[in-house]
């Protein structure tokens, strides 16, 4: 468990490690939590099987079942390792169960949350036969109650399994969590603190390729940023975006006087100052941050008043400054904020009714345009209507059973669950 302030490279460390052990010959498992979902049993697993299966939103019953009939052939341990009443729960978790042989005796909520446990358990252990194997579990203080019990219940199979040798889960929190995870899980914990002074400088020489700030400037962020990378790296951007300083014989200089406002004193100011220097991007930038830091293209289209084109053009701005990264094109195109932080920041500059309204015009376009989110995320477009102030619709669509498009499954699994 990777421990760290907002801002203080958690995602970074991880990113680095994956690379390195995929150059290895490790597969990776990345499993994302997400503030949307904390109250949604499963979302962060079935959103990863979803993926690895390549469950698409439009999938009926027949295709859905068919995926994930031929994803558990080709398991390496293959289906007959677990127990078919597991694959059945499984498949109704995933809207995938319609056409399977018929179910297994009726259980209580707890025996069937047991096979789910056992079912995901068993498809990290078989992809850990023929390679070592990643799993990564990004902000496990959003994580769900299931989905923390499956995790542990996970952590304490490895350690009494050959694959120990072979598996390496690592989750990511902030030290602020109030999420309590089982000693018996055989966790451990390692603190990420911020940058000391040569590391804070050293990450300065990498923003400005090598080329040293003027030394007024080069102190004035070392002490704002006090050691937290992401402030690090984004004030530095900022200040080489800005007019502040300028170049002379390949050397960067001041413009003019350095006055104490002159350089950002917050790092939502910082980003801000970024996004106000795109000019009409700030606002995608801001619509888009209503999403969530991880957001579909397609919903962002129905809600902005760019056509496809400046849409694209505008995101690809957002790309470039290193704002915003493509996550997935195929099946569709998901992009996510560099960082929680960012995300944030665009939010929290938002007004109060112009952020309603934002949220009020995303749960529309979904009940519109998108009734598959509804059906699979109910949970998603309550919480727009919620923050749009719209108590009342958030309340109706709470109550809608969460639904797989084509399939009945998913809707008798949370009865016997006890619900989300």
């Amino acid at each position: 468990m990777l421990s760290g302030e907002a801002g203080v490279g958690k995602s970074r460390v991880v990113a680095a490690l994956r690379e390195h052990v995929e150059q290895h010959g490790a597969n990776t498992v990345l499993i994302s939590c997400s503030t949307f979902h904390t109250n949604d049993a499963f979302h962060p697993i079935i959103a990863w099987l979803s993926r690895e299966i390549e469950l698409l939103p439009d999938d009926g019953p027949v295709a859905r079942t068919a995926k994930f009939s031929k994803y558990f052939s080709k398991l390496s341990s293959g289906p007959a390792s677990i127990f078919p009443a597991s694959i059945f729960d499984l498949a109704m978790l995933l809207g995938a169960a319609d056409n399977l042989s018929a179910e297994p005796e009726d259980a209580g909520p707890d025996e069937r949350k047991r096979r789910i446990y056992e079912a995901v358990a068993s498809v990290i252990l078989a992809k850990a036969v023929d390679s070592p194997l990643f799993v990564i579990v990004e902000d496990t203080h959003w994580i769900d109650p299931s989905s923390q019990i499956l995790l542990e219940n996970l952590s304490a199979r490895l350690g009494n399994h050959d694959a120990i040798q072979r598996v390496l889960v690592l989750m990511t929190t902030r030290p602020e969590s109030d999420k309590h995870w089982d000693d018996g899980a055989g966790l451990t914990y390692m603190a990420l603190d911020r940058l000391d002074k040569s590391g804070s400088e050293a990450l300065i020489d990498n923003v400005t390729g090598g080329r040293a700030l003027p030394p007024e400037v080069h102190d004035e962020i070392l002490a704002k940023t006090d050691g937290v990378p992401l402030f690090v790296e984004e004030l530095t951007k900022t200040v080489l975006e800005s007019d502040l300083i300028g170049e002379n014989d390949g050397r960067f200089v001041l413009t003019g006087p350095l006055s104490s406002l002159a350089i950002p004193a917050s790092l939502q100011d910082s980003l801000m100052a970024r996004l106000d220097r795109l000019g009409p991007v700030k606002e995608v930038a801001q619509l888009a941050s209503v999403l969530g830091r991880t957001f579909r293209q397609r919903v962002l289209a129905m809600i902005t008043p760019l056509d496809a084109g400046q849409l694209d053009a505008a995101v690809g701005r957002l790309i470039d400054a290193e704002l915003v990264f493509q996550r997935a094109v195929e099946p569709e195109i998901f992009h996510e904020f560099k960082h929680a932080l960012v995300q944030e920041g665009a939010y929290a500059s938002l007004l109060k009714s112009t952020r309603q309204r934002f949220h009020a015009e995303v749960a529309d376009a979904m009940e519109r345009e998108f009734p598959e989110i509804v059906a699979s995320e109910p949970g998603l477009v309550a919480r727009h209507l919620t923050e749009a102030g719209d108590a009342l619709r958030a309340g109706r669509i709470r109550t809608l059973p969460t639904q797989r498009p084509g399939c009945r499954g998913n809707a008798r699994l949370q009865r016997r669950t006890g619900g989300p």
